[in-house]
């Protein structure tokens, strides 16, 4: 007996349903082929046409296929670029690979444009930005280069560091500077490492110092990492004054306050911030801060808790710029059930050579406040850097315990000849003239600024006779850096 048109449906139904799932299974696997061939064809220039034999118009393959053809057959080369875009609009490369083709052809003007549209395309497709960006260096337009190059570090930050020794070498001459002005001016998230990379390997000199003063004139003040990577490199070139007024220039009124020939040895301001501030270790086995504490002058003093391990070469340290001359270091004391071996000192040497200059006392065990003092000297101009350091005296060996703590206050530098202040600080190279505060000339006498008003037994030191802390000289007004015009006639 015949089957009903209704009882075969169900049956016609299946049918289609297993040709159409053989057709999609066959077109998968075809497409997976095809893949698989495409990701061997640059490496196996035979496997692109295997994966066309599997899928005709398959884009990836047909791209590298012409890639393979664009010297021996441009036009096929063309032709089968065009037919990868058709079958695949999303692809910016194949755009790309388009417009060099074009301008290898001397189709300048239609290569440009293509290169613009998968420009405008793909704006957030670094490794697109890279090819834009190579295409118009070789097209000879470095200002759309380093557009591109900008645009591909910010959209992908692991993409900056290749790029910055190219970054480096435009920024040797005035044209490239030119160009980098506006990029810096907006403050790209690559520009603090870029500038970190520079201060390390810049060949001159000089062209950190142009770097610096793109960053200065972007009108945002310079991060803590950004300036002591500049100060570092001035350092290492033996160029103290410079880096000095680079520093100075940087602080706030505040930080002015508490400068001198050792900056901030009250500790009120101190945030261990480096370059010629304080820096502190940051060793498990000592903790170091600032605190208030009984009978310190002002609010804070220096602090370091020793926590029984053995202790870093450098606890606390700073670099001082001082010319030729004879100076003292001074400051008060009150170590706490210290037990350091040989005990603490401090230690003076030559930034630049590391020659030691002058050693404290030792401190160690318990002690009310007292005062210390040593006087040194600066032989030359070559060691302007002066480098002060707490250390332990000797060498510690591993596991050898450092129990207790120490306290110092009213830390500071003055000239041992005469009165702090009076003689002007020149610059350590060139003709002696003083460093100038913007607009006026740097005063014979300079201000000074006093301890705030004691009450009661605070007034002073615990150990009878003990001096009074001296006012520190305070250099007003911020300090024009090298190259900077003569100030204007008051």
């Amino acid at each position: 007996m015949n089957a009903t048109p209704t009882a075969a449906a169900p049956w016609l139904r299946r049918i289609a349903i297993a040709v159409a799932a053989s057709v999609l299974a066959w077109r998968i696997a075809a497409l997976g082929m095809a893949e698989f061939y495409a990701g061997q064809a640059e490496r196996e220039p035979a496997a692109a046409a295997a994966a066309l034999a599997w899928q005709p118009n398959y884009p990836k393959a047909l791209r590298v296929l012409a890639v393979q053809r664009e010297s021996s057959d441009p036009a096929e080369a063309e032709a089968l670029l065009a037919r990868a875009y058709q079958g695949d609009t999303t692809d910016g490369r194949t755009l790309m690979r388009l417009a060099g083709l074009w301008r290898k052809q001397g189709q300048a003007e239609r290569a440009d444009q293509a290169c613009e549209l998968a420009e405008r395309l793909f704006p957030a497709d670094a490794p697109l930005r890279l090819l834009a960006a190579e295409y118009w260096r070789a097209a000879g337009n470095p200002q759309k280069t380093l557009r591109n190059w900008d645009l591909a570090m910010q959209i992908n930050p692991a993409m900056a560091p290749p790029l910055f020794p190219a970054l480096l070498n435009v920024a040797k001459n005035p044209v490239g500077l030119g160009m980098l002005r506006p990029i810096v001016a907006g403050l790209p998230s690559w520009w603090p490492p870029f500038f970190a990379y520079a201060a390390q390997n810049a060949a001159q000199v000089d062209t950190l110092r142009a770097l610096y003063s793109l960053r200065k004139a972007a009108g945002q003040p310079l991060g803590l990492a950004e300036l002591n990577t500049y100060l570092a490199r001035m350092m290492r070139e033996g160029l103290w004054a410079e880096a000095y007024i680079a520093w100075i220039n940087a602080l706030g009124p505040e930080q002015h306050q508490v400068l001198g020939y050792l900056f901030d040895g009250g500790f009120e301001l101190t945030s261990f911030r480096g370059g010629f501030d304080w820096s502190a270790t940051a060793a498990k086995s000592v903790q170091v801060s600032t605190n208030y504490t009984q009978l310190a002058t002002g609010k804070k003093a220096l602090h370091a808790v020793f926590h029984g391990a053995a202790v870093p070469s450098s606890i606390i340290e700073q670099t001082a710029f001082l010319l030729p001359g004879r100076y003292r270091f001074s400051g008060r004391v009150r170590p706490d059930a210290l037990q350091v071996a040989a005990g603490l000192e401090w230690v003076l040497e030559c930034a630049a050579s590391g020659s030691r200059l002058a050693a404290s006392e030792r401190f160690v065990g318990s002690d009310t406040w007292r005062r210390f003092s040593l006087d040194f000297q600066v032989a030359n101009e070559a060691c302007a850097g002066v480098r002060l350091r707490l250390q332990p005296v000797g060498y510690l060996a591993d596991g050898q315990e450092t129990k207790g703590e120490i306290w110092f206050d009213d830390l500071a530098i003055d000239l041992a000849d005469g009165e702090a202040g009076e003689t002007p600080r020149n610059a350590p190279a060139g003709p002696k003239k003083p460093l100038r505060a913007e607009g006026e000339a740097w005063p014979r006498k300079t201000a000074t600024t006093k301890a705030p008003a004691r009450s009661g037994a605070d007034s002073a030191a615990d150990t009878p006779g003990t001096p009074r802390r001296e006012p520190k000289t305070v250099p007003q007004g911020r300090l024009a850096e090298p190259g900077s015009p003569p100030p204007a006639p008051r």
